[in-house]
């Protein structure tokens, strides 16, 4: 069948259309001796409202990808040695030049070059560092400009769908969450939301101490390293004294 708001072609057994959110069959009323049957057409609509929030998050999240591909890309040009040699080789020909003008004028002895050579450091030094923060200043506005309209579009995105996404908390508004969440309900471990959103917290949770025990494993690892490494140095000693 067709979906009577956005025309989109659905499944002829889903209450709620994937691809706008709306509504599409009246909840059929059955009988309590039925709960069964019941709480699995509840699951199956809950499941079908889950992948119409995943769609609209992972949309927005390309958007989101997008605007911090951008930013990391002009980041990287910021913090990028070739623009600091730039910056250095621009300042180095000013002292250059400087200090050519500076020797072709001292009349009054070495003491003078020398105290005209410490200023001309000090100005050079300064020049380095306001060059090299207005270029900074200047790229992270060509970024911003860059990625706004990939960051507006998310935003117009999220606020397109605000009423939809309402069930679902902001914290949970990825791919990772909404799969997670979504595979709970439609294997029957959770039986609503709330459930769920506990089950997913649980489960970062348990992500992030698998993450710093893996973190701790490899500094001992280096740490080991580093022990056995320094035990052969002192074998490696104690032999040839």
């Amino acid at each position: 069948m067709y979906c009577k708001y956005c025309g989109s072609e659905i499944d002829d057994n889903i209450y709620y259309c994937p691809y706008c959110g709306e509504a599409v069959a009246e909840t059929e009323i059955v009988p309590e001796e039925e709960h069964e049957t019941v709480a699995y057409t509840d699951r199956e609509k809950l499941q079908t409202y889950l992948q119409y929030v995943y769609n609209v998050v992972d949309e927005a999240s390309s958007y989101e990808e997008e605007t911090n591909r951008i930013l990391e890309k002009y980041n990287r040009w910021n913090n990028s040695c070739l623009f600091m040699l730039i910056d250095f080789v621009i300042i180095l020909g000013i002292v250059f030049i400087a200090g050519l003008t500076i020797i072709g004028h001292v009349t009054e002895g070495m003491e003078k070059w020398v105290i005209e050579g410490y200023e001309m450091t000090a100005g050079a030094l300064v020049g380095f560092l306001v060059l090299h923060k207005l270029r900074k200043t200047l790229i992270d506005r060509m970024a911003a400009k860059k990625a706004q309209p990939s960051y507006d579009q998310a935003g117009l995105i999220y606020a397109a769908n605000q009423n939809h996404l309402a069930q679902i908390p902001p914290e949970y508004w990825d791919r990772e969450s909404i799969s997670y969440i979504y595979k709970m309900i439609s294997t029957g471990r959770a039986s609503n939301l709330p459930e769920a959103f506990a089950m997913a917290d649980q489960n970062k949770h348990m992500q992030n101490v698998e993450e710093s025990f893996r973190n701790m494993q490899d500094q001992l690892t280096s740490m080991g390293k580093d022990i056995e490494a320094a035990k052969e140095y002192a074998r490696d000693i104690k032999w040839k004294l």
